[in-house]
């Protein structure tokens, strides 16, 4: 007698194996055992994240016992080199934890790599400024290095007066830092100087209402005639150059490492927003209604489709911050391939988030809906100067300027 085949899966039948885990799939062994204590730390307050998250919406800052627990757990001096009091882990480690806590609340993750990042400006720092932030506190830089003041040079130091953006993760802060002209620029001062003041010496302005990343708090501030010594500066070209002599540890500039930790926040969004999708479409299948059950299939497809992206998303990313990460004081800026590879990692997040934002129907457009944050959150990684999609056109110029025009 012929076997009659049905679409029904017989009883004794084996499920599938589910697709593997995004933070599972393996990166290049140069994670070590010193690192992974960064991932526990992340765990341990895992819970306390996840109890505070609608408080650190609502009051748009990370204050309390979540930046308390960020302060202990020494998340900021993660990346500072270890002669400046720091843990001298590597930027896979920091990228790392900024995935993981991005993937708990996009806020947290997004302090996280704005401080983190700001860390690993101790090589410019004076020893002075360095052993000050990093080892008599607890190491949290917030603040911008955009040049939007002025400072006026005076014996000792500067009069520092004017007004920056993103002052993300205020509420926690030790130290801001800033960023000036130098007026009349004499010829012993660098024509822009990077400034470190103390939060208690600005005023704060409430600016913070955005579409997402609310809980970051990253109001505006305003400095006026402040004086700051002159060991509290250094020259501001040092964020974006390679650094190399005495005393440099990473000397990598910030258009290297700041990219790859933006780009962890996108992720970890990413992967909390395939984690809830993943929820509400299997409660979905359980108890389908008519509209459901019709999209059910293009549901199940997009759920599949959004795990190999995040997948493919994640190991392209780690493997251009392992690349990052072996790089040392006096090689090559290589600046813009970290912005172009981390700028493509953040629109396959912003691609994903918004596919299965909208097969997520009507759950997912209320503001109690965990989905609905983190297509805002997302939104706003994008937004950033360091990752703007302006980094695909410089690519692609540099890449064609490469090409030997001569005749063959």
């Amino acid at each position: 007698m012929a076997r009659k085949f049905t679409r029904k899966t017989p009883r004794d039948a084996q499920a599938a194996p589910a697709l593997r885990e995004v933070d599972r799939l393996p990166t290049r062994a140069v994670w070590s055992e010193e690192d992974e204590v960064w991932i526990e730390r992340v765990r341990a307050i895992a819970p306390l994240i996840e109890q505070h998250r609608d408080e650190i919406e609502s009051t748009r800052s990370i204050a309390g016992p979540v930046a308390e627990a960020m302060r202990d757990a020494g998340f900021a001096r993660i990346m500072v080199p270890t002669t400046a009091g720091g843990a001298g882990a590597s930027l896979v480690a920091g990228t790392r934890v900024c995935e993981e806590l991005g993937r708990l609340e996009g806020s947290v993750g997004w302090i996280a790599q704005v401080t983190s990042g700001h860390g690993r400006l101790a090589d410019c720092m004076t020893a002075e400024a360095a052993t000050d932030v990093f080892e008599g506190g607890s190491g949290v830089v917030a603040g911008s290095v955009q040049p939007t003041g002025m400072a006026k040079p005076v014996d000792g130091g500067y009069r520092l007066s004017g007004r920056w953006a993103f002052a993300s993760g205020f509420a926690m802060a030790d130290y801001l830092v800033t960023a000036a002209k130098v007026e009349g620029t004499p010829k012993d001062r660098p024509p822009q100087v990077a400034l470190l003041v103390r939060p208690d010496d600005v005023e704060l302005l409430d600016t913070w209402h955005t579409t997402g990343l609310a809980g970051t708090g990253s109001h505006d501030f305003v400095v006026d005639d402040l004086f700051v010594p002159e060991a509290f500066t250094f020259p501001a070209n040092d964020v974006w150059r390679v650094l190399d002599g005495d005393g440099v540890e990473f000397g990598r500039p910030f258009g290297e490492y700041g990219p790859p930790l933006m780009a962890a926040v996108a992720l970890g969004i990413g992967q909390r927003a395939l984690d809830e999708f993943r929820e509400l479409v299997a409660r979905k299948a359980a108890k389908p209604d008519p509209h459901w059950s019709a999209k059910l299939p293009l549901a199940y497809a997009a759920l599949g489709s959004a795990t190999m992206t995040v997948q493919a998303a994640r190991l392209f990313l780690y493997e251009n911050a392992h690349e990052l990460a072996e790089l040392g004081p006096g090689d090559p800026d290589v600046s813009l391939q970290a912005r172009a590879s981390c700028r493509w990692v953040i629109d396959r997040m912003l691609a994903t988030v918004d596919e299965i934002y909208e097969l997520a129907g009507s759950t997912a457009i209320y503001a109690t809906s965990k989905l609905e944050r983190c297509f805002r959150d997302v939104q706003m990684v994008s937004h950033h100067a360091l990752v703007s999609i302006v980094a695909y056109g410089e690519a692609g110029e540099a890449t064609a300027a490469s090409v030997d025009e001569s005749p063959s």
